[in-house]
């Protein structure tokens, strides 16, 4: 219908139209389809590759976050030396501020109660049997008595004392040894042996009888008030105050270690203060028990706390009177960096009118201050900050050192390394070291130094350090020895090399020159990781270069936008054109006018009209690729495309015809 209309209104005939349509088509096709559908075609596979990708990196239906990451960081080892450097200098100032912080904390939840502890490790087995039998043991029930006979008679009695303290002999009769220590109950049992055995009397005896312990009696003995066991214990017979104690339980925190009442038929014997045994080592009050003894542990009688620069910080109890030295004995003393003062805090007041109230107490009045019940102390630290001096430049440890007093500039050497080493000192510039120090505006100073006149005695020039000077000792220029190259390649002598305002030139004759086989126009030098380009063999190397001479190759190197990549035989006087077309020509998508020789010395000469770079040995040609053709036409499968176009061309034409 359109067609038709259009007949009407237009001088045009119909087929010339459908003619115009497909020479435009023909005409328009190279540009479509080598540049349109090669794009398409591009970004197609493009979009396929991330899919891939997203795939592989993705699970669950989710892309990984790495996938969007580079694969690969690359630092430079003085980026992570700086990254630590933080780091190290964080974690100092880090542990500063907790040390700050714990000088002025007094958590007295954080404190251990002291003394308490001494009782926590109970024996497990009656080491009892293997003590010595102390002096004065008085027999008892439950006592077991070995009795030995040898001689012309022999003969073993086991015999245990019973409740009446009487033990029974067969062929001797019972025998009351209660009450008797044991050397009283050897004579009175080897009086009844002798009216029996009649070979044991006389001076010249034909019998011998002899009587020892086995089995002991236990001790039972009552622990009443602030224990951990209260109740009736059975403890072993050579038991003190101590070892019943010990093997009770020990005394509940809420319990004293100052007041422990030891009763003995209903009277008190003895009021034994553990303090006096844990910090003076006194056992004089440690008796030894009896059956039926009790002991009793009052209650706290105070709980004064003692925190800080000490040696045992913790929880303490003191008697009525004890004063603040007491409290420092008991807690092991002043540490060397406590600054003297203590920081008390005490509660006034009775009832509703109590208050805490804070304060400093000296040393100077510790025999004399009175503690209190409730009382917490804490020893401050002594505080500074500490002093540095810098040294810097050509020495072997350079850095921060502590500042002392009378310190020179001599010995902060002698600390950065000394001044043995002959061939190190001929490295530094001794004329020209200097001291930069700061004054109280702000400012710095320099203050100059000849090394030469200190190390033959010149105190002028030898002065003393103060805090934070730096001491700035400089390079001789003139004599260097750590900076190194490597040279490889057709040399005679390939190896590491030192410089000093080495030239190239020198470091080859240095090397025994080049082998027969060199291609000195073709010489590489590396620097950090980049081709440096060069003109003459006068060029300064500088420290970590790396050199390589290689072999002649005689070629020419063709790449790019050319029709056969390749090495090509090296001619004189040939032109870049002429290699490239032995490489073929150009191909359809390269740009004629971008081309350029990269000559074997490292340079990069473009071509252009005016400028026609000669092309050396071992030169390597580049043709660079248009930016708009990417790739060649594939005309087989334009020609489908046409052909299809076409057909629906026929198509509309025999509409056309059949309407009309």
């Amino acid at each position: 219908m359109n067609l038709k209309l259009f007949s009407k209104h237009s001088s045009i005939n119909p087929y010339q139209l459908i003619g115009l349509f497909i020479v435009g088509i023909l005409f328009n096709s190279n540009i479509i389809f080598s540049q349109t559908y090669e794009e398409i075609m591009r970004m197609r596979n493009e979009y396929e590759k991330l899919q891939n990708k997203e795939l592989e990196d993705g699970k669950d239906g989710f892309m990984s976050n790495d996938a969007r990451l580079p694969e690969k960081i690359i630092y430079k080892p003085s980026d992570i030396k700086s990254f630590y450097d933080e780091q190290l200098k964080q974690l100092i100032s880090n542990i500063k501020s907790i040390e700050e912080i714990n000088t002025y904390v007094d958590s007295i939840e954080t404190l251990e109660y002291f003394g308490y502890d001494y009782f926590f490790t109970r024996d497990s087995i009656e080491f009892w049997q293997n003590l010595p039998l102390p002096p004065g043991y008085m027999l008892g029930a439950g006592d077991e008595l070995i009795i030995s006979l040898w001689g012309e008679v022999e003969k073993v009695d086991q015999v245990v004392i019973n409740r009446d303290g009487e033990i029974f002999i067969e062929n001797v009769g019972i025998i009351n040894i209660s009450g008797n220590t044991l050397d009283e109950a050897k004579s009175l049992i080897k009086s009844r042996y002798e009216k029996t055995f009649s070979t044991l009397k006389g001076l010249s005896p034909k019998s011998f009888i002899n009587i020892t312990l086995g089995e002991l009696k236990g001790l039972n003995v009552y622990f009443f008030g602030a224990v951990n066991s209260p109740g009736l214990h059975t403890l072993h017979p050579f038991s003190t105050i101590l070892s019943a104690l010990i093997q009770s339980g020990g005394i509940d925190t809420t319990g004293s270690l100052r007041e422990i009442s030891i009763f003995r038929n209903n009277k008190e014997l003895v009021e034994f203060d553990l303090y006096n045994t844990l910090s003076n080592g006194q056992l004089n009050q440690n008796i030894r028990l009896l059956n039926q003894d009790i002991i009793f542990v009052k209650n706290r009688i105070s709980k004064i706390s003692i925190s800080g620069e000490i040696y045992r910080p913790g929880i303490f109890e003191l008697k009525a009177n004890e004063t603040f030295e007491s409290l420092l004995v008991y807690s092991g003393g002043l540490k060397p960096t406590s600054l003297g003062i203590g920081e008390l805090t005490r509660i006034t007041g009775e009832a509703d009118n109590r208050k805490i109230n804070q304060s400093k107490i000296p040393l100077s009045i510790s025999k004399s201050f009175i503690m209190q019940n409730g009382d917490s102390l804490h020893i401050s630290k002594l505080h500074t900050f500490e002093k540095k001096v810098n040294i810097s430049g050509q020495v072997l440890e350079s850095g921060d050192y502590s500042f002392s007093e009378d310190m020179r500039v001599s010995d902060l050497l002698s600390m950065a390394g000394g001044f043995n080493d002959s061939t190190w000192w001929n490295s530094i510039d001794l004329k020209n070291a200097s001291i930069s120090r700061i004054n109280k505006n702000g400012e710095r100073k320099k203050i100059k130094i000849n090394l030469i006149l200190m190390m033959n005695g010149d105190q002028g020039n030898n002065p003393y350090l103060e805090p934070f000077d730096e001491l700035i000792i400089p390079r001789n220029e003139k004599y260097i020895f750590d900076r190194t190259v490597t040279l490889s390649g057709e040399v005679k002598t390939p190896g590491y090399y030192r410089i000093n305002n080495t030239t190239l030139n020198e470091l080859i004759n240095r090397a025994g020159g080049f082998t027969a086989r060199a291609f000195k126009e073709g010489i590489e030098i590396t620097r950090d990781t980049l081709n440096l380009g060069w003109n003459d063999l006068d060029i300064l190397l500088n420290h970590g270069d790396q050199i390589n001479v290689p072999r002649r190759t005689n070629t020419v190197k063709v790449v790019g936008a050319v029709n056969k990549e390749g090495y090509y035989m090296y001619k004189p006087n040939l032109s870049s054109i002429n290699y490239i077309e032995n490489a073929g020509g150009f191909t359809v998508y390269a740009n004629k006018k971008d081309i350029f020789v990269i000559l074997p010395n490292g340079n990069a000469n473009r071509k252009t009209f005016f400028n026609n770079p000669k092309v050396l040995e071992g030169s390597t040609i580049v043709v660079s690729g248009s930016d708009l053709v990417v790739s060649q036409p594939d005309y087989l499968m334009m020609g489908a495309q046409m052909a299809s176009i076409l057909g629906s061309l026929s198509t509309v034409f025999l509409i056309f015809n059949s309407t009309r």
